[in-house]
């Protein structure tokens, strides 16, 4: 099942690519804002499966928050390995992230910088998620662009 979420952002994003240990960010997501693009599906199944209702907006229970602990650059590709703490169902656990720069771009007369970033949490054993919609292993993409200040 693939699908994104239409109510997302960064408490802070730090970036520096010539010092991973200078690199930080914190993000959330509401959990509501599901969109698979089946009406059906979001709104009544993955809501319950995830606790939350179209209501909530910052409310504990609709959202998940994924903060860095640390990054290293990668020995085996050029992306950055990070720990991160993800905060989802109430339950924080340590996660291994891979952050990819894809690198700086003009769009009009803006600098852009892209990045990717991927990982997998176990949503049933780790987070107490009590449902036969989804597996226990999810994988999550993320993708984000940046308008450097003028």
């Amino acid at each position: 099942l693939t699908g994104r979420f239409d109510n997302f952002g960064f408490y802070s994003f730090d970036f520096d690519e010539s010092n991973a240990a200078g690199i930080h960010f914190s993000a959330w997501v509401w959990l509501n804002s599901v969109n698979t693009s089946e009406p059906g599906r979001d709104d009544g199944c993955l809501l319950n499966t995830f606790g939350t209702s179209n209501g909530l907006t910052t409310e504990d229970q609709n959202l998940a928050v994924i903060t860095s602990k640390s990054v290293e650059l990668s020995t085996t590709d050029k992306g950055y390995n990070i720990k991160a703490d993800l905060k989802f169902h109430g339950v924080t656990k340590e996660i291994s992230c891979k952050l990819f720069y894809d690198g700086k771009t003009t769009s009009g007369t803006n600098q852009v910088l892209g990045f990717g970033l991927q990982f997998q949490f176990l949503a049933k054993t780790d987070f107490t998620i009590a449902s036969n919609n989804i597996g226990d292993n999810v994988e999550v993409k993320c993708n984000a662009v940046f308008n450097i200040a003028p």
